[in-house]
């Protein structure tokens, strides 16, 4: 609901976030621990009522895009990613 706590981070690094948490089950399950470069936040979902559905806010959606493309632009034009 946030936007503010939106944040790159390693995902080894990221906390409070159910996905990431999932995430880094399946990568550990990998042998991975880090080195995947993750956008998150740490804010509690908000809780919702039995039969409703799992969803975002769509500016919350959006502004973990444009962290994302931000995050990518900045490593192509430090010229850290692999082609």
């Amino acid at each position: 609901m946030d936007i503010h706590l939106i944040c790159p981070a390693d995902i080894g690094k990221t906390f409070g976030c159910p996905l990431a948490k999932i995430v880094r089950a399946g990568l550990r399950k990998n042998g991975i621990a880090r080195g995947i470069p993750a956008v998150f936040s740490p804010e509690t979902p908000v809780p919702r009522l039995p039969g409703q559905p799992v969803g975002s806010a769509s500016c919350v959606v959006c502004a973990f895009g444009l962290h994302l493309v931000q995050l990518v632009t900045d490593r192509l034009l430090a010229g850290s990613v692999s082609r």
